[in-house]
């Protein structure tokens, strides 16, 4: 018990000495290790992903009966990718499912189990996103055959709050979701 409690002890003492992240860190920190959002938007080529464009559009074609798409171009490039929204157009299309222009998100993106991000991981998304480099690269429009619609992630259909967050179960809950 006495080696559980040491453990613990150094865990917490050892968070305590970890400095405070940039909201441009954190992004990167969800985007890249817990959301994996190269999946479905960073090329890939015979070795893997191309990371000289990184964001700028997945190969890969997800074709369902109800829509053929491609992941986007989520590279601040103003005419091939988000550089033209504003804050709030990049917050809706993660949130809501919902572009710019009013068009929805194919059920392909994870919007779902986006609708749980706490105000300060969405802004931090959003200002990773605006930090990485442009690439102009022209992704295949979305083909929507019906009405795109998200299944609701029980327990995951709103914000949580940084309260929820002390608690390890419900932390632990929030990143498995937006892990999804």
């Amino acid at each position: 018990m006495r080696l559980v409690a040491l453990c613990v002890g150094m865990l917490l003492a050892g968070t305590a000495a970890v400095p405070a992240q940039t909201p441009v860190e954190r992004g990167s920190y969800l985007v890249n290790a817990v959301m994996g959002c190269d999946g479905c938007h960073t090329p890939r080529g015979p070795g893997g992903f191309d990371t000289a464009k990184k964001f700028s559009g997945g190969s890969q074609l997800f074709e369902s009966p109800s829509y053929v798409v491609k992941g986007s171009n989520i590279t601040p490039d103003r005419e091939t990718g988000i550089g033209a929204w504003s804050e709030a157009d990049l917050k809706r299309a993660l949130t809501d499912g919902v572009r710019p222009s009013g068009v929805p998100l194919a059920p392909q993106m994870p919007v779902a189990f986006y609708k749980i991000l706490i105000a300060r991981d969405l802004d931090a998304v959003a200002a990773y996103l605006r930090s990485v480099a442009p690439v102009r690269n022209q992704v295949q429009a979305p083909v929507y055959k019906a009405v795109m619609h998200d299944d609701p992630v029980p327990g995951a259909d709103k914000p949580f709050d940084e309260a929820a967050m002390a608690d390890p179960v419900k932390r632990g809950f929030y990143l498995a979701t937006i892990a999804h």
